[in-house]
């Protein structure tokens, strides 16, 4: 129809318009080039890029990996060996002077609707492109753009998960924070910035989750306090945690235990802030003991004060404290 109106001189559609036809050659990528006049070596190319350099890689990878987890269907999703067969996929590309190698989610949702179970569908499509690239170049140029739109909501429609918005407010609103404010950066600004602030958030979030780690505190006897850290420490949560202790355990003449059993890990920050603390208490008259500690954290603590091996305990605890007393 589009062919038919632009024979009779008339455009009511806007066109994809001229597609340059034929295969490129397979030559060394160029590391500089000319444009309009102006010579670009590689470094002004950079500087042109920009941001670019690194978002482009990034939305590449993360568009890569999102797609492979749409479509495993319970399988197990080897991340190393997707990322690797990018690289290589860029790699190669490159010397046909190539966009950027990475997931299609349309043309994925495509030959899924199509039908396609295997890998051996990417070398029919491929086939086809080789073949519409050498031969049908010409008649592309007819092609509505509204079309090809009305080809990518369709087969779209169908990776989209409206239950996701349900399912986070019913098990944890917080994560709607992180999802709508990337979905609105990428709708109002660009793709690029959107993803970036949705990981900025989400990053924060975890943050602030490792500097505000769950502490139980219990009194089993008397003049004790058991400390309970149920995850990790790192240095967002190293000031935390000492305040922690010294504003809840108050007690003169009383012993601090720390139970490790669950602190798979700690830094060197941690452990200077555990350092400080034990001397703090020593000036409270309070005892610090440091019960089943990890031998990486033990390592760890030895390694920034090597006087802290002398409250670094293991065994039973009422054991432990009449030895200590």
């Amino acid at each position: 129809m589009a062919y038919c109106f632009a024979q009779q001189g008339y455009q009511p559609f806007k066109l994809t318009g001229n597609v340059d036809g034929g295969l490129p050659n397979f030559t060394l990528p160029s590391f500089s080039t000319t444009y309009n006049g102006t010579y670009y070596s590689f470094t002004d190319m950079m500087e042109n890029y920009g941001a670019l350099v690194i978002f482009c890689p990034l939305i590449a990878i993360l568009e890569h990996i999102a797609i492979a987890k749409a479509f495993s269907k319970g399988k197990t999703l080897n991340a190393s060996q997707e990322l690797i067969a990018l690289g290589f996929s860029n790699i190669m590309s490159s010397f046909v002077q190539s966009m950027p190698v990475t997931g299609s989610f349309t043309r994925t949702a495509i030959n899924n609707a199509s039908g396609a179970r295997t890998p051996a569908c990417g070398i029919i499509t491929g086939a086809m492109v080789l073949l519409a690239l050498g031969f049908l170049t010409s008649t592309f140029q007819y092609i509505p753009k509204a079309s090809l739109a009305g080809v990518i909501v369709v087969a779209m429609y169908y990776l989209c998960n409206f239950q996701a918005f349900m399912m986070m407010w019913k098990s944890k609103k917080m994560d709607l924070v992180p999802l709508t404010a990337t979905l609105f950066f990428c709708l109002l600004i660009n793709l690029e910035y959107g993803i970036l602030i949705g990981i900025a958030i989400n990053m924060t979030f975890v943050l602030y989750a490792s500097a505000r780690p769950k502490l139980d505190l219990e009194e089993h006897l008397p003049n004790v306090y058991m400390i309970k850290p149920k995850t990790g420490l790192y240095y967002t949560a190293a000031e935390y945690f000492r305040e922690f202790i010294l504003q809840n355990c108050l007690t003169e003449k009383s012993t601090v235990v720390i139970d490790g059993r669950y602190i798979g890990n700690i830094d060197s920050t941690v452990a200077k802030s555990l350092s400080t603390l034990n001397e703090e208490l020593k000036l409270r008259d309070q005892k610090l003991l440091f019960w089943n500690f990890k031998d990486s954290v033990k390592d760890t603590c030895i390694g920034v004060n090597g006087t802290l091996s002398s409250i670094l305990v293991d065994g039973e605890l009422q054991e432990v404290l009449e030895k200590t007393e």
